[in-house]
């Protein structure tokens, strides 16, 4: 997340809805919510743009409400994406040491400007690239390796990318809107670095988020990202299911939806 003058605009952007939050960080990192405002998601489907017009309407008029919430103008926003052809890679980099062989904060950047600069999909850009472990001389694991000694580093990376026409066509909204994207990120990470504690990453958790359109996870063990992705399947599959089965109106299915539907654990049994 991107602050400017400690302040930081973020907009998540949904199937069914926009969601704007501008938020203030404090000299202890703590984060304030200053103020809110959401839209239809008019144009986008499943978190990416359909309709070019539709959606410039929308991130227009969810934008204009947060600036007048603030009583300032906004000039750049942070963007939370959660578009369904999202994938994960693996890569892999070594470099040899120079001199006393004492692995430096260069030889962990010339790795990461590797993995970054690595060729994926001519159709694809990278979003993410999340270290996973370094390995020192075929023999040493430690996340954090600068200091050691070794004539050796091998670093693993989790690399998340999307469709680069998905992020052009967001790019082409937002400079029709006159803001611009200051940084974007898997919605499925973003959501995990809210809901999950760096406890729960060492152990071993899932974040899951199971949306209007989508369903988004992430999954973490010894606090690093395992994998994550996004499933074009979530709650309204839910709603039309409920609708078909009790031949009702879609509204009232997804009454009946919100007023009894449960996903608690002592209600199934692992087989």
């Amino acid at each position: 997340m991107t602050f400017t003058n400690n302040t930081a605009i973020v907009l998540d952007i949904g199937t069914s809805k926009l969601v704007a939050l501008a938020g203030k960080k404090d000299e202890s990192g703590k984060i304030t919510v200053l103020a809110s405002s959401t839209s239809s998601a008019n144009g986008f489907k499943r978190g990416i743009v359909l309709n070019i017009d539709l959606a410039t309407q929308s991130i227009k008029h969810v934008l204009t409400d947060l600036s007048n919430k603030l009583n300032q103008d906004i000039e750049s926003v942070c963007i939370s994406f959660a578009g369904p052809h999202l994938i994960t890679l693996d890569y892999k980099g070594y470099r040899y040491t120079k001199n006393e062989n004492i692995i430096k904060q260069e030889d962990i950047d010339f790795l990461y400007n590797e993995a970054r600069n690595q060729a994926i999909a001519d159709d694809y850009i990278q979003l993410v690239i999340e270290p996973q472990s370094y390995l020192i001389d075929d023999e040493i694991e430690d996340p954090n390796p600068v200091g050691i000694t070794g004539k050796k580093i091998e670093a693993s990376y989790k690399i998340v990318a999307v469709p680069k026409e998905q992020i052009n066509n967001l790019k082409r909204v937002f400079e029709k809107v006159d803001v611009k994207i200051s940084e974007i990120v898997p919605s499925p990470v973003a959501i995990s670095e809210y809901v999950l504690t760096e406890d729960e990453k060492e152990i071993g958790s899932i974040s899951l988020d199971i949306g209007a359109g989508t369903t988004k996870m992430s999954i973490f063990n010894n606090s690093v990202l395992i994998d994550t992705f996004v499933v074009p399947f979530a709650g309204d599959v839910i709603s039309k299911d409920i609708k078909e089965g009790c031949s009702i109106q879609l509204k009232y299915a997804e009454q009946l939806k919100m007023q009894y539907g449960e996903a608690l654990g002592t209600l199934f049994r692992l087989v």
